[in-house]
C-alpha cells in the first residue's frame, strides 16, 4: 500500500472518529436542523449496493417519507438507533415511511451484524465514501449516525446529526406523515 494511499485512510478514520465525537457531545436542539439551511432542498439520488450486492438507487422509494439513515457498526450511537429504526419502519410503513440504512462500512462487518440482529429495511454500502455522500447531504462534519428525512417527492425535510430515539424521530415524522 502506497504511502498516500495509507495517509488519506488514516486521516478519513480520525475525520470520522472525530465526527461521531462531537455528534455523542452536542444535544439534539444543537444539530437537528431544518432542510432549508441545507446545501440542497432536493435529495440527490445516488446508487449503492445493498448487503447482497444488488445495485439500488435511492429514488427507488420516491413517494415515500424517507428516512435515509448513515451508521456503521463500529458506531455505538449508530447501533442503539437500528432496534428502534426497525420498530418504527413496521409500525408506519402502512402510512408510507421508509427507512433506508447507508453503512459508512464495509460489506462483510455490515452483513455479520445484520446476521446477529434482525432488520426490516434496506441497508446500502457505502463504504468510506459514504462520509462524502452524507456531507453533500448537509453532515458537513461527518458526523455519525446522521439521519435525513425526505418527503414523497424528494424534498429534504429535516437533517439530524448525532444518535435520535425512538420518540425524538417520531416527533420530526409524525408532522410529515399527513403531507404525504
Amino acid at each position: 500500500m502506497s504511502k498516500v494511499k495509507l495517509l488519506s485512510g488514516l486521516l478519513m478514520v480520525v475525520a470520522i472518529t472525530s465526527g461521531v465525537m462531537v455528534g455523542r457531545f452536542y444535544k439534539q436542539d444543537h444539530i437537528d436542523v431544518p432542510a432549508q439551511t441545507s446545501q440542497s432542498s432536493t435529495l440527490i439520488d445516488f446508487q449503492l449496493p445493498d448487503v447482497e450486492g444488488k445495485p439500488r438507487a435511492l429514488s427507488e422509494w420516491r413517494g415515500k417519507l424517507l428516512v435515509v439513515n448513515f451508521w456503521a457498526t463500529w458506531c455505538p450511537p449508530c447501533l442503539e438507533e437500528i432496534p428502534e429504526f426497525n420498530r418504527i419502519q413496521s409500525e408506519y410503513a402502512a402510512a408510507g415511511v421508509q427507512f433506508v440504512g447507508v453503512a459508512v462500512d464495509e460489506l462483510a462487518a455490515v452483513q455479520a451484524y445484520l446476521a446477529k440482529n434482525s432488520g426490516n429495511y434496506p441497508h446500502l454500502i457505502a463504504g468510506d465514501e459514504g462520509v462524502l455522500l452524507s456531507g453533500k447531504l448537509g453532515n458537513e462534519n461527518g458526523v455519525l449516525p446522521y439521519t435525513v428525512i425526505v418527503s414523497s417527492q424528494g424534498e429534504v425535510l429535516r437533517m439530524h446529526a448525532g444518535a435520535l430515539s425512538g420518540d425524538e424521530l417520531l416527533s420530526m415524522l409524525l408532522p410529515f406523515l399527513s403531507a404525504n
